[in-house]
């Protein structure tokens, strides 16, 4: 697989960033495929492991502004990218 770089801006839209998720070695994917699940439902996507307690959501300002809807559309769009024939 070829990997893309994408910019901040790229990565703002879902289709984008579930390109970048699938790039990722399979146990970070796995892990961030865990937090977005939570983060579409409406939770914090877990800990976010900077030592200040805070949830991913918070923690990091690429997600604290982003709806449930958002990262709903992430995860059907890495969904359609696994489905695909390659």
């Amino acid at each position: 697989m070829k990997i893309i770089k994408f910019t901040s801006e790229q990565l703002d839209e879902a289709k984008n960033r579930a390109r970048f998720i699938r790039q990722m070695p399979y146990s970070m994917r796995a892990e961030v495929l865990g937090m977005f699940q939570d983060m579409a439902t409406g939770g914090g996507g877990g800990d976010s492991y900077q030592g200040d307690g805070k949830p991913v959501r918070e923690s990091y300002s690429s997600y604290n502004d982003k709806p449930d809807s958002w990262f709903q559309e992430v995860l059907f769009e890495y969904e359609l990218l696994e489905n695909s024939p390659t």
